[in-house]
């Protein structure tokens, strides 16, 4: 459905998992194996408020597939152009009603449900947090740092974390950006005005690659 719809799957966890847990569970669904997902009362209670904010049907309607009610897996086909809305909206259903909901792309799992664990979190100025980003998406944070959107902060689960800052907020010169880590109770800080530079710092900080260390000249922060 590529192109066609924005695909998104709700269902409950009772332990927390990861974006590959969540896929490889999808995939034994749909290679047909039985009891992959329990049933759960929260996720048709989930439905009923989704489908009261986007009926089923509509000239308007969201769905390029109406979806059928179930408190086992719930399958959402959306069109692509509501698709962000609906994950949107989700987030708060999953925070309110304790599921768990897996959007096929960027692959990401909503935060809010029992069953998430994020190994990265991504948090700008202006923008929602990102949770567990691939490198396409850090490049889409990264390149919209600047005025009005005057960071972005790449934190690991341990606690270590890598950012990109801009202009007078990390008192660096306009079209400077401030590419800072923290390490223990150290943090650095180097510059740069080439933009795919700070992208490239911090999709090898997610890669856990640390060629940027050696890439630029950094000076300890008094903090």
């Amino acid at each position: 459905m590529s192109g066609v719809s924005f695909d998104l799957y709700v269902w409950h966890e009772p332990d927390s998992i990861t974006v590959g847990d969540a896929e490889t569970k999808l995939e034994r669904h749909h290679d047909g194996e039985p009891a992959v997902f329990a049933a759960d009362p929260a996720v048709g209670r989930c439905f009923d408020a989704l489908v009261e904010r986007f009926p089923l049907e509509g000239d308007d309607s969201a769905w390029s597939v109406p979806p059928a009610r179930s408190e086992t897996l719930l399958e959402l086909f959306c069109v692509s152009h509501r698709g962000p809305e609906i994950a949107d909206v989700l987030r708060d259903l999953a925070a309110e009603h304790g599921v768990v909901c897996y959007v096929v792309f960027p692959r990401r799992l909503q935060p809010d449900g029992p069953g998430f664990a994020p190994r990265f979190t991504m948090t700008s100025a202006a923008l929602r947090k990102v949770y567990d980003p691939d490198a396409d998406e850090v490049r889409r944070q990264v390149t919209r740092v600047g005025r009005g959107n005057e960071f972005t902060i790449l934190e690991r689960a341990d606690g270590r974390f890598a950012q990109v800052g801009y202009g007078d907020f990390v008192s660096v010169p306009p079209g400077t950006y401030a590419l800072e880590y923290r390490e223990g109770d150290d943090q650095h800080q180097a510059k740069t005005t080439d933009v795919a530079m700070a992208v490239r710092f911090l999709q090898e900080f997610l890669a856990g690659d640390e060629t940027w260390k050696r890439r630029h000249l950094w000076r300890r922060l008094e903090l």
